[in-house]
């Protein structure tokens, strides 16, 4: 049994996929993780490609199945770049950072939050949620142990 997709022999035309590339980097702006951007680069290469190809064979275009393998290529090539080159998940913070001593300013309690501020901007803020082992009051001073996404993790000097 052989199922057949006309569809897919059919060509889709180069600002179909301009188009889609900027819907897809517009909703990047809302996302911020980076992948729709590699989604909407990508397709938009294939709208770059299909239209030097197109223009190239007077008018005979790159088949659709061809250039969603295309996408699916370069989407895939986008991401591991991404991930290998660019894409550093671990904080900037500097050793002078880690020294830097706070003042709670909400207490802090073991599984729940608090707020330490800094004289100085920590990783470009003077204000953090805090966590603790052990309870700290406000008023103590802090130094900070580690960074855990958003959130400090601290400790009595």
């Amino acid at each position: 049994m052989s199922v057949h997709i006309d569809s897919l022999n059919i060509s889709m035309e180069w600002w179909y996929w301009l188009i889609l590339g900027l819907i897809l980097i517009l909703l990047e702006l809302q996302n911020g993780s980076f992948l729709m951007l590699g989604l909407g680069v990508s397709a938009a290469t294939v709208g770059i490609i299909e239209y030097i190809y197109e223009d190239s064979t007077g008018g005979i275009g790159i088949k659709f199945a061809l250039q969603l393998i295309i996408w699916v290529i370069l989407s895939v090539a986008y991401v591991f770049a991404w991930k290998k080159y660019i894409h550093d998940p671990r904080p900037v913070i500097s050793d002078l950072e880690y020294k830097t001593i706070g003042i709670v300013i909400e207490d802090i309690e073991p599984h729940k939050k608090g707020k330490v501020m800094f004289d100085v901007p920590v990783v470009g803020s003077r204000e953090w949620n805090a966590i603790a082992d052990m309870p700290i009051k406000k008023g103590e001073s802090v130094k900070i142990i580690e960074i855990i996404q958003q959130t400090l993790k601290v400790a009595p000097v």
